[in-house]
């Protein structure tokens, strides 16, 4: 439930810095030798951060979040981030799509903070 997070804030930082971690990046690229509990951890967490970008669509940072999971190649489906991403591209602003650019080129010129760098 989405809604869950606007009263649950750390429970939402919790669950970005996971999708950020290293560990999960370094187990999703060598899904081949990680044990089955693995699996489907880069999947629901995907899942559950889209669930909360589709409700609070003014959080761009997660859209670039959510995008990198496209980085790397994955036996896992994950068409719905893609989609979402699509879906909610589409319903921004002008002023969005801005924010949506600014945001790029600052993390183009590394000035984000951000755990993982690929």
């Amino acid at each position: 439930n989405p809604e869950y997070f606007k009263d649950h804030n750390d429970v939402l930082r919790a669950f970005r810095w996971l999708w950020r971690s290293k560990g999960r990046h370094l187990r999703l690229q060598n899904e081949d030798g990680v044990p089955p509990r693995y699996h489907e951890e880069s999947k629901m967490l995907a899942r559950i951060l889209v669930g909360y970008s589709e409700s609070n669509t003014q959080d761009v940072d997660l859209l670039f979040e959510l995008i990198r999971i496209f980085l790397h190649p994955s036996s896992n489906d994950f068409s719905f981030v893609r989609s979402s991403l699509t879906t909610a591209v589409q319903g921004l602003s002008t002023e969005d799509k801005k924010q949506v650019m600014n945001r790029f080129f600052a993390l183009l010129s590394g000035e984000s903070s951000e755990e993982i760098k690929t």
